[in-house]
């Protein structure tokens, strides 16, 4: 558990770039920091691993604060990946991946293996271990960051603006996969980023930060149904509802009878914008939901319009016609 308690942070000029903030990250859970430029989010981040010391409050890490910690050791057991990326361009995949495993003083078969299993875990092809970061696409140097940053197998990793370099589908797609990587992994992420849509895919809990300090901090259901104020409504925007439907997941909501399966399908981790986007490029009411190839029950137009209502809210969404 990574807990904050009236956190300040004020620079030696006078500035206060965090005020007074208290939450909690659950283990396994994520928690997505937004707000505009300078609200603090940053700040707050880079306090739990104390690359920017706290002013006055306390940050504990599974009980015990960050300040009691030995700072290399601390900031070895906690992961960190940035927008930048930050790979040694001298150095090979495999040895930027196996950088920190290697200063705790695994051995080289162990950090050969662990590489060989993360380049797996990323889906990038065994031979990458032997490029060199220069050789790779932004994708993919991405992929291989948040390898780096898994290798010791920390329980806490930090992202800042992760995929913030990248083109929108690629983007996309690595939110895509680093939320399936998170199933498996249990991981507890604290997740900066300046995109409320961002925000409320990768959280599992959205603090919405303005002026230093936490405005809201609850689930994106809640952040888009029950705004607290007009600021994060503004923040949130109009489209609400189908901001919605990219934070509930097939799985979700699906039923247990399966439909014929001549129609595009989905998976349970599919959200229900996948679907809504599927729905309007066709004539279908029901798509089957397939796991491992398997069909294991449907997700309908219903289910898409309980939330929206009706299909002219789906307006601004792009049609697709596969899953």
């Amino acid at each position: 558990m990574i807990e904050f308690d009236d956190v300040t942070k004020v620079y030696s000029d006078g500035t206060t770039a965090v005020d007074g903030i208290s939450f909690k990250v659950a283990p396994g859970e994520t928690l997505t920091l937004v707000g505009p430029s300078g609200c603090g989010k940053t700040t707050t981040m880079k306090m739990i691993n104390t690359l920017i010391r706290t002013s006055e409050g306390t940050i504990s890490v599974d009980g015990v604060s960050v300040n009691e910690r030995d700072t290399i050791d601390l900031r070895r057991s906690i992961g960190y990946v940035i927008q930048e990326i930050g790979l040694f361009d001298h150095m090979t995949v495999g040895k930027n991946i196996g950088l920190v495993p290697d200063l705790l003083g695994w051995d080289d078969d162990r950090i050969d293996n662990r590489v060989v299993e993360l380049l797996e875990l990323i889906e990038l092809p065994p031979e990458t271990k032997n490029q060199y970061p220069n050789e790779l696409s932004g994708g993919q140097r991405q992929r291989v960051g948040v390898a780096r940053a898994l290798a010791a197998n920390p329980q806490v990793m930090l992202m800042d603006e992760p995929f913030g370099a990248l083109d929108p589908l690629t983007r996309e797609n690595l939110q895509d996969e680093f939320l399936d990587i998170q199933d498996d992994l249990n991981v507890t992420i604290v997740f900066v980023t300046h995109d409320i849509d961002e925000a409320l895919k990768m959280g599992d809990t959205v603090a919405v930060m303005r002026d230093g300090s936490i405005v809201q901090c609850d689930t994106p259901t809640a952040i888009l149904s029950d705004p607290a104020d007009d600021f994060v409504a503004d923040f949130v925007g109009e489209d609400q509802k189908l901001k919605h439907l990219a934070t509930v997941t097939v799985e979700a909501v699906m039923d247990d009878d399966v439909p014929p399966h001549d129609s595009p399908t989905v998976t349970p981790s599919s959200t229900l914008k996948d679907v809504a986007r599927i729905l309007l490029g066709s004539d279908y009411d029901v798509l089957p939901v397939v796991e491992d190839g398997e069909p294991v029950g449907s997700v309908t137009r219903t289910h898409v319009q309980t939330i929206v209502g009706d299909d002219s809210t789906l307006s601004g969404i792009e049609v697709s016609n596969s899953a």
